[in-house]
């Protein structure tokens, strides 16, 4: 038999008061866009977009609370579509040397 890949292109999440994204929350899922832009988000768990590794281009989290440690080591470097990342207007001071190791890409901006 054939089996459905459920498939949404941009889900927006945007002006919630999302605070934690937890471990694989979008597996079985394919965005090629999240905006959690305006949100109250101060922690990503490691795994959070372990599903979504080859289909993510665009992840918006400006506005939010994130700080310098909000974010896993590795955390960009396994998002290998990814060409656009919004986080401007966080607490961010300093951001983990391995955080966009492997990130080859000259479309990311």
């Amino acid at each position: 038999g054939y089996t459905l890949q459920p498939t949404i292109d941009c889900l927006e999440l945007s002006n919630n008061q999302i605070e934690i994204l937890s471990e694989s929350i979008f597996y079985g899922l394919i965005f090629r866009c999240i905006d959690f832009s305006f949100n109250r988000i101060q922690k990503v768990s490691r795994n959070a977009f372990s599903g979504l590794l080859n289909s993510l281009s665009i992840l918006k989290f400006n506005n939010n609370e994130m700080t310098s440690y909000s974010l896993p080591a590795y955390f960009i470097s396994k998002l290998t579509k990814l060409e656009v990342l919004y986080m401007s207007h966080n607490k961010i001071d300093k951001i983990h040397e391995r955080s966009f190791q492997t990130v080859f890409d000259p479309r990311l901006r």
